[in-house]
């Protein structure tokens, strides 16, 4: 609910402030894995994040660019900046191969890479899918994500970002059941009281065996 949130409390400069609150947040609580959506691809809330010891995961966009890591030739004598950006990265050259993650067939590939929107190289997680009936001739579709946890294994990063979708229904349950996006209050703190609220009384419903 962090975008929603800030865009309650803090209406006027939400980029910047909505940083402010993140880093806030991020500093009070056990370091950890920060799970995020491809909104959140942005250097500087990153760099926030990894600044205070947290690691990441994120969903990449579509055109999302990452680059293997410069290939120094220890022959050449270089001088200035040493270059960490090599050959950008071919999704479909990448080498696929076939894992089971949460007990279905996948076909996956990940490389340690670079990307201009993290500080530091990433384990990037491809995974490729195809209609059931297509032919071979259909085009791929790829979900990619990435994280700076390089101790993840492939499987794991894929199950962990889809965890991520319940905070998504929990959303959903929120807006539908308990009017979360028809509030009429003002206030800072009615705001504040409302959204507790809505928050406390999904959570009981979801604890709530049926």
């Amino acid at each position: 609910m962090f975008p929603i949130w800030v865009k309650m409390i803090i209406p006027k400069d939400k980029v910047l402030n909505s940083l402010e609150v993140l880093k806030n947040i991020a500093s009070n609580i056990p370091l950890g894995l920060i799970i995020m959506d491809r909104g959140f691809n942005n250097r500087k809330v990153f760099k926030a994040l990894l600044s205070l010891g947290h690691n990441i995961l994120c969903r990449a966009k579509s055109n999302a660019v990452f680059y293997f890591p410069y290939i120094v030739d220890p022959l050449l004598k270089l001088r200035g900046r040493r270059k960490k950006y090599g050959e950008r990265v071919s999704i479909p050259d990448l080498h696929f191969r076939n894992v089971v993650v949460l007990g279905q067939p996948a076909e996956v590939a990940d490389a340690v890479v670079w990307t201009k929107m993290c500080p530091q190289q990433v384990r990037l997680v491809v995974r490729r899918t195809r209609k059931a009936k297509a032919d071979e001739t259909e085009p791929h579709k790829y979900f990619m994500a990435y994280t700076t946890d390089m101790s993840l294994s492939v499987e794991t990063v894929i199950h962990y970002y889809r965890l991520r979708w319940e905070l998504e229904t929990a959303f959903r349950d929120s807006k539908e059941n308990f009017g979360f996006d028809n509030y009429q209050v003002r206030s800072h703190k009615s705001i504040s009281r409302f959204v507790q609220l809505s928050f406390v009384a999904t959570s009981v419903m979801q604890l709530i065996p049926f």
